[in-house]
């Protein structure tokens, strides 16, 4: 759960609508410290940010990732760029790069512009996880975890801003 102290922002009604594939409790995870850490720990990675996907856009089906138990939900208030898929990172900062097809990608380092905005799973995986917090049998948790995901949901309708891990320089 959040502190008393978490900050949200109303997100802006013209803002990109943006999604990525992970688990839900790396979902939580990122709520939680308010960063997303790459997968790639140097810049020049092709995963050295989040990759993601927009709703207004089409894109190649039949990618594989790494986990798919939730879907996160960000909006993008910034600028955007439009790259060929074949360029490689590194990308600048506060930008969000659409490679063609392929995808999107918010580059590391970035400390602006991102918001999350909801958290999808199925409900047998909020209750696997609030319950794996909680240990208690199955009945007494499952209407606790949809009440947990409802509040976090709830919560992050306004937009928590979130930052992409800033990673040390290539050498």
């Amino acid at each position: 759960m959040m502190d008393n102290h978490t900050t949200a922002t109303t997100v802006d009604a013209t803002a990109v609508e943006l999604y990525h594939w992970t688990s839900l409790e790396d979902a939580l995870k990122i709520m939680k410290e308010r960063v997303f850490r790459p997968k790639d720990r140097y810049e020049r990675g092709g995963d050295s940010g989040i990759n993601c996907f927009s709703t207004d856009r089409e894109y190649y089906e039949g990618q594989v990732f790494a986990a798919e138990t939730a879907k996160v939900w960000f909006s993008w208030t910034g600028p955007t760029d439009s790259r060929s898929w074949k360029d490689n990172p590194p990308f600048p900062k506060n930008q969000l790069i659409f490679q063609e097809r392929w995808r999107a990608i918010v580059p590391f380092n970035t400390d602006n512009f991102l918001y999350m905005t909801r958290i999808e799973a199925s409900e047998a995986e909020w209750h696997k996880v609030f319950r794996s917090d909680h240990k208690r049998a199955f009945w007494q948790t499952f209407r606790k975890a949809i009440e947990y995901r409802d509040s976090i949901n709830a919560m992050l309708h306004v937009g928590l801003k979130i930052g992409v891990e800033t990673l040390p320089r290539d050498i």
